[in-house]
């Protein structure tokens, strides 16, 4: 999907992780939960995450 097909409030599918048990979904509406009990989230807020102190975020 390019950017002049994505519509309003429609996303191109995505990756989510859940860092709980390490499951991986594509999905284009965001998942809350993993059947683990794990929040999904995406890559990106993973490295955010991981690397806060780079992007000079606290927690």
């Amino acid at each position: 999907m390019t950017k002049h097909e994505i519509k309003e409030g429609v996303w191109p599918e995505q990756k989510y992780v859940c860092p709980k048990c390490h499951a991986v979904i594509w999905s284009s509406k965001k998942p809350v939960y993993c059947i683990c009990g794990g929040k999904y989230e995406t890559v990106w807020e993973i490295c955010k995450e991981m690397f806060r102190d780079i992007f000079g975020e606290t927690k």
